[in-house]
């Protein structure tokens, strides 16, 4: 995941050496630590790790079918000038989708952390 200009670019490149079908991709932009002075709620916890900030294409994911050897590559952008660059990182999961206990099961997982890119202040004179 690069971050640039308040933009987070997501590039993954997924792989199957085996045929699979009913499996769903997930990318999830994570920010590694929320703190407040005062407690946002009422149990009193100040510290919030690993809040997931933004799901990419959508909550739902991406249901995707692959076959034998072949490689699908996806991108992803997100604005995330709000949120405080160097703490955030991209989590990318592929999981089936049976209707069989178990429910769902998580088949391969990544993460990265953001790269920022500079930013330069150019000034003519």
């Amino acid at each position: 995941m690069t971050v640039s200009g308040g933009t987070a670019t997501i590039d993954v490149e997924i792989f199957s050496e085996a045929d699979m079908s009913n499996i769903r991709l997930q990318v999830i932009i994570v920010q590694s630590m929320i703190e407040y002075s005062s407690p946002p709620g009422t149990n009193g916890e100040t510290h919030f790790p690993f809040v997931a900030r933004h799901a990419l294409p959508s909550i739902t994911g991406e249901n995707l079918t692959l076959t034998a050897n072949q490689t699908i590559t996806r991108n992803y952008t997100q604005d995330v000038s709000s949120l405080p660059a160097d703490k955030l990182y991209a989590v990318v999961f592929i999981e089936t989708l049976n209707n069989t206990r178990p429910a769902r099961t998580i088949v391969q997982a990544a993460k990265s952390h953001a790269i920022i890119a500079p930013s330069l202040d150019i000034q003519t004179t």
